[in-house]
């Protein structure tokens, strides 16, 4: 069955989509065109020296026929910064993310300030 501009509209949000952009790449034929979604989005909050936001969001394509393609995007400041692939590609950072920030923790309990004292010697 070939797809047709009535049949486009027919095609339902992908599951978890706040916005859809209008379907591109028509010229290359309806079957070939695609559309662009965003999803949800979660800030991790900074401030300090460091003080542009970390966002998280999802956002991908979707196809003529429903198919639906996601990405994790990690963006400072309005910059791209990391693109996941795959669920098991953000699970698999999330899981290296705490372990650097345990290891972090450990490392800064073995940490010694000299004092001032032993600076002059």
């Amino acid at each position: 069955m070939t797809t047709t501009t009535d049949t486009l509209a027919k095609v339902p949000h992908p599951a978890g989509a706040t916005h859809v952009d209008d379907w591109y790449d028509l010229k290359f034929g309806i079957d070939n065109a695609r559309r662009f979604f965003t999803g949800s989005w979660r800030v991790v909050e900074r401030e300090g020296p460091i003080d542009h936001d970390i966002t998280v969001q999802i956002d991908g394509t979707q196809g003529t026929a429903g198919d639906v393609t996601r990405h994790l995007m990690i963006t400072e400041g309005n910059r791209e910064a990391i693109e996941l692939s795959s669920s098991d590609h953000a699970r698999q950072f999330g899981r290296a993310l705490i372990a650097a920030a345990d290891e972090w923790e450990q490392m800064a309990a073995y940490d010694t300030l000299i004092d001032a004292a032993d600076r002059r010697r």
